[in-house]
């Protein structure tokens, strides 16, 4: 489990600085109502910087949640949203209050710069 922690941390030190850039989250609807629906629970896990899973939610452990996303197969799957998110927990309670269009697609592009504004 140590060492499935230690190659996490590594690979968001190496992917955090290539969407450092991006102002926007990309989601699918679906995974953002579920993060959503899930804010009190992701908050009373007292992470801060709190880093959401995607694809695990609402699983609020962070190595469950690296177990339920892990793929043990040799197919290279290319995302077509955002698979990790790290936020304050004042970033979340916002994010739990935006409005969430279902006509706008099946993936959703969320704005994290005017995410609290």
């Amino acid at each position: 489990m140590k060492r499935f922690v230690f190659l996490f941390s590594i690979a968001l030190a190496v992917g955090a600085p290539l969407c450092a850039d991006s102002d926007v989250w990309r989601l699918h609807i679906e995974q953002a109502k579920c993060i959503q629906d899930n804010v009190a629970n992701y908050l009373a896990s007292q992470q801060d910087p709190l880093v959401i899973v995607v694809k695990a939610c609402p699983e609020t452990d962070l190595a469950a949640a690296m177990a339920k996303s892990a793929q043990n197969s040799g197919i290279f799957n290319v995302s077509e949203g955002d698979d990790v998110l790290i936020l304050q927990p004042s970033e979340l309670s916002c994010f739990g209050r935006l409005p969430l269009d279902d006509a706008a697609g099946p993936v959703i592009e969320i704005d994290r710069v005017a995410l609290c504004e």
